[in-house]
């Protein structure tokens, strides 16, 4: 719990960078790349629609390498995962500090779609992945039954809890990017990335 709880910390961060750099468009929010399309296409912003396109294939190609890797691993396959989601990463800060901003910020959609894969379920609550509204969805759910019982309470503090996270990753990233610019918001990302990777060794090992 505490590793998806983390990793829906670190989309809301990479997600609020994307935004302020790719104008109004996102690194993990395709349900909102999904709107934004539809009316740069109406509005004949084919430039626009152009990224917005791009981005959202980046993602889906991520979400497919992390399914393959993941598969391929034999096991939960969490650590080869995050490895290949640090290097899209790493490789994103370095065409940052080249002075590529754009392009820095397109493959982060991969990555985001790559972390994706590693979601959990827990007390019935799907908790990690970058977008929210099936959260919100199940807590109204949850929030309406719980009379029911413990379960219904818990799976209502789980979703409750992964949109708190996720806001509260966004007002990080929000502050980073303000005060220290794409550069050095990004490598915080990397830091975060590789904190995840040696937390997630030492609890295997």
């Amino acid at each position: 719990m505490v590793l998806a709880t983390a990793l829906t910390a670190v989309s809301g961060f990479a997600d609020s960078i994307g935004y302020m750099e790719l104008g109004r468009l996102y690194v993990s929010f395709m349900s909102g790349n999904s709107t934004r399309l539809g009316m740069m296409i109406a509005g004949a912003d084919w430039s626009g629609a152009l990224l917005a396109v791009i981005i959202v294939a980046t993602f889906v190609a991520g979400s497919a390498a992390g399914t393959f890797i993941g598969d391929r691993s034999g096991g939960p396959g969490l650590s080869r995962v995050l490895g290949a989601e640090w290097i899209i990463v790493a490789g994103s800060v370095a065409l940052a500090w080249l002075g590529y901003d754009r392009a820095a910020l397109i493959p982060i959609a991969g990555a985001m779609g790559m972390q994706n894969t590693l979601h959990q379920v827990v007390a019935s609550a799907d908790i990690g992945r970058g977008f929210l509204s099936g959260n919100l969805f199940s807590l109204g759910q949850s929030l309406a039954r719980l009379r029911r019982g413990r379960d219904e309470i818990a799976r209502a503090g789980l979703n409750g809890l992964s949109w708190l996270v996720f806001v509260g990753g966004v007002v990080a990233g929000t502050l980073c990017h303000a005060t220290f610019g794409l550069q050095i918001a990004l490598t915080t990302l990397l830091v975060l990335v590789s904190g995840l990777i040696i937390a997630v060794r030492a609890h295997q090992s």
